[in-house]
Order: structure tokens, then C-alpha cells, then sequence
């Protein structure tokens, strides 16, 4: 996808007849995938979203839309104020406060407090509040690998993880971020979180050991993280510890088919 142009993005919203007046975009850092902008409106701030790509996440973005907007009910994530008719851009509310990656604090700390927010969501959610489909990992391998071409060489590591994951999975589900970084939770009163593009029905030990994996954190500094989880959630900090040490070779073995395949589309698309 050609990527939208700031004079694109003005035409739609004028003609949206939800923003009225002069609209003054700029860009921000945004992920690794999309593009963001800051918007002011008439004396209103707000978030917008480019979606540069759909391949990585499959997501129906109407869907996500209104998945959004449940979670903004509940406190977990930005209000979403519009979506581009033709699905190329969202516009949200615009969130005050730090993130936990900007927040200068001892590491220790951020853990904890990622953890308890992760017990919220997992504790909190209603999955078919959200219309959200289970889980499938290893199709998501086999869609990774045959992005970045290889298939053939993952092929036995992916059906040995494979029976771990179906075998975990069946024990306990909940909704899960799935991608959980620091610079993704807001460490203020709202806790807001962002990003639920990952976002599935799925193993709550998963999305502990995946949150470990983004955030370049080892399993030997894992225990804030998982002693607050366990706090929060009223659990044997033990079991969680077996369970989530159980799925991390699954959350590094994603992560390296991801940026496989994200590399693999990023050289398709320049050649």
C-alpha cells in the first residue's frame, strides 16, 4: 500500500462531517507497522492511525473498530472518534501521559506494573463482548513462514510447538493483548493501553511470555512481572512461573517468524 499523504487524510475528514475547520496534522513515532499523526481540530487533539499494512494482522478493521470502542468503555484503550470509509486511517481521542518505556523508573517497577495491568486484562474482558476468535498459533506460524519463505526449514520445530500450545491451550483461555511492550501502557490513573491489533481469545500464560519477548526482558528478570500478575489475580506464583517459562520457546519462536515475515514484505515491496 502507497503510503496516504496528509493532504489525503485532510480531504477525508473534511468530508467526514465530524471535523469542521482547519485540520493540522503532524507526524509522530509511531510502530513498527503503521504511521501516526498528531490531529488538532477545533481545539481538540486527537491520535490518528495510518495502516500502512493488513498482511501481519488479518484484521477486519470495522470489527476492531467497534472492539475498540468497548474497551474505551471499560478504560482499557483510546475512544475511537472515526474511521476512514475506505479503511485506510482511524482517528482517536488523544491520550495525556507517559508510557511505561518513557517513565523514569527502576525496571523492576515497570514490570510490576506492566503485570497488574495484564491481570486487569485478562481478568476483566469479556471475549464475546468483543467478538473475539480463539487463538490458533500454529496457523499463524504457517502464515509467517510461508511470508518469509521458510516453511520447509521450520517445519518440525512448528508441529513440536505445535502440541505444546494445543495441549496449554485447553486448560485456560482469556482475552489477551498479545503484544503488551511498555510503550504501550500509559502509567497513569487511566492505565490506558494501545495497540489491541493482536488482540484473541488465548492463553493467558502465552501473553505473559510474548510480553517478556517484545520487551527484550529474560525469563531470569521475569519475577516482578509475574509476582505482580500473581498478586493481582490471586495466584500460585509458582504455577504461573511453570506455565509461562512452559510458553516462552512459543512467544520467541513468533517473534522470530514475525520479523522474518515483516522483513521478507518490507524487501517485496522496495524491489
Amino acid at each position: 500500500m502507497t503510503p496516504l499523504s496528509p493532504s489525503y487524510i485532510q480531504q477525508v475528514m473534511a468530508e467526514s462531517g465530524v471535523f469542521t475547520g482547519h485540520c493540522e496534522l503532524r507526524q509522530i513515532e509511531g510502530g513498527a507497522v503503521n504511521l501516526s499523526y498528531q490531529l488538532k481540530n477545533a481545539g481538540n487533539t486527537y491520535f490518528v492511525k495510518v495502516f500502512t499494512s493488513d498482511v501481519m494482522t488479518d484484521i477486519d478493521r470495522k470489527a476492531q473498530f467497534q472492539q475498540q470502542a468497548y474497551l474505551a468503555s471499560l478504560g482499557f484503550a483510546p475512544r475511537p472518534v472515526f474511521i476512514d470509509p475506505r479503511l485506510n486511517f482511524q482517528v482517536d481521542t488523544w491520550v495525556e501521559g507517559q508510557s511505561l518505556k518513557d517513565l523514569a523508573i527502576p525496571i523492576d517497577e515497570k514490570l510490576r506494573v506492566l503485570g497488574c495491568r495484564m491481570a486487569d486484562v485478562h481478568s476483566e474482558l469479556d471475549h464475546d463482548a468483543m467478538g473475539l476468535r480463539a487463538l490458533d498459533l500454529p496457523a499463524k506460524w504457517q502464515d509467517y513462514a510461508e511470508i518469509a519463505q521458510v516453511s520447509d526449514s521450520v517445519a518440525d520445530e512448528s508441529s513440536h510447538l505445535g502440541h505444546v500450545w494445543y495441549t496449554d491451550i485447553a486448560q485456560a483461555q482469556c482475552v489477551c493483548h498479545n503484544d503488551m511492550s511498555f510503550q504501550h501502557v500509559v502509567y497513569s490513573t487511566s492505565g490506558i493501553i494501545f495497540d489491541w491489533e493482536y488482540s484473541a481469545y488465548s492463553s493467558p500464560y502465552f501473553d505473559l511470555a510474548a510480553c517478556l519477548q517484545v520487551n527484550q526482558e529474560s525469563y531470569v528478570n521475569a519475577r516482578p512481572l509475574l509476582e505482580g500478575y500473581a498478586d493481582k489475580t490471586g495466584s500460585d506464583l509458582s504455577v504461573v512461573e511453570s506455565k509461562v517459562e512452559a510458553m516462552l520457546p512459543l512467544a520467541e519462536f513468533t517473534n522470530r517468524l514475525w520479523f522474518l515475515a515483516a522483513e521478507r514484505l518490507k524487501i517485496t515491496r522496495m524491489g
